[in-house]
């Protein structure tokens, strides 16, 4: 298929026309997926990191992750998960807020054949464990910030998970520390052996309901879908390498998670998770806190765009204050 040419004068004149034009990219982006049933996300962003390593791919307010970093970070997972005997199809539970080695966890167990629960941050205590035992994982990795969470969840699991840290305070908490646990493995791209023949039919994700209607259910998410959702709303909206996506959606979530980062991310983009956004629960969107400082928003984090417009302009009705910042 190729993309139908247009006149941009007519273009600019139909709406129709502009809309169909996307449509046929997107149709274009996602066409070779089924062609190449071995070709992964990480593989996509893996030829990234070939061509623009250093360029930044995942940013936060604490951290950022830069194409070649992501790609060693996810490898660095895939091997945890080769050196824990975690089989094919077998479930590790993430529940950690939204942060870019989130997508690092989840893009290299994945990468292997075993699946990756992405479990909601807003939820405690039997909703949580209802949450953890429909898929039954062999492993839970728990932010710091959230282990009053599982706490309160752990009396209620039927299933026992082996329990990982990730970042935090090694003397307060008495798990192991997969972030640190990682670093014994090579950031090198997996062999054909270590792949263990995975290909775009075999699950990825599990990614959960949101529980208006009854406790969540577990939707599973293959590989193909992971790469649909990505190429498709890339090729819908045009993503290039000078673009970002600013996301406030939780990771956990499949817009969040996979659709607004791998739209970027295919095509050499950036996604940053940033925000100040109140917690809808109904929703499964948690709190979010934008740093922000005087010269805007941003300002003094590593690899982010200094807009010139703070969240104490937005919030305000004064327009000089707005016209100060541009």
């Amino acid at each position: 298929m190729t993309v139908i040419e247009m006149d941009p004068a007519a273009q600019q004149r139909s709406g129709k026309n502009s809309a169909l034009h996307d449509w046929v990219r997107a149709l274009e982006a996602t066409a070779p997926i089924t062609r190449n049933p071995e070709r992964l996300l990480l593989d996509a962003i893996e030829e990234a990191a070939a061509s623009r390593g250093d360029a930044p791919a995942l940013l936060s307010a604490r951290e950022c992750l830069s194409y070649r970093q992501l790609a060693g970070r996810a490898n660095r997972y895939a091997r945890w998960a080769l050196g824990e005997n975690l089989a094919k199809g077998e479930t590790v539970g993430l529940l950690m807020p939204n942060r870019p080695e989130y997508m690092a966890i989840w893009l290299g167990i994945t990468a292997i054949g075993s699946v990756v629960a992405l479990l909601n941050t807003n939820l405690r205590g039997q909703a949580l464990a209802h949450c953890v035992d429909i898929v039954a994982p062999k492993h839970l990795i728990v932010a710091a910030e959230l282990f009053e969470q599982y706490q309160s969840t752990a009396a209620h699991l039927s299933t026992r998970p082996k329990i990982w840290a990730h970042d935090g305070d090694a003397s307060s908490i008495e798990f192991p520390r997969i972030d640190r646990d990682v670093e014994r493995y090579s950031p090198e791209r997996l062999g054909a052996h270590e792949r263990r023949g995975v290909t775009i039919t075999d699950r990825a994700l599990a990614i959960y309901t949101s529980g208006t209607t009854g406790l969540p259910k577990a939707a599973n998410t293959s590989h193909h879908r992971v790469l649909q959702w990505s190429f498709w709303f890339a090729g819908l909206i045009n993503t290039g390498p000078h673009d970002r996506m600013y996301n406030c959606l939780p990771l956990y979530h499949s817009v969040g998670g996979v659709v607004a980062t791998g739209a970027t991310l295919v095509n050499g983009g950036s996604g940053s998770y940033a925000g100040n956004i109140p917690a809808i629960p109904a929703l499964c969107i948690p709190s979010i806190n934008l740093e922000d400082g005087p010269q805007g928003v941003g300002d003094g984090q590593c690899c982010v765009t200094q807009l010139p417009a703070p969240v104490a302009a937005a919030s305000t009705w004064d327009t000089s204050l707005e016209q100060q910042y541009g």
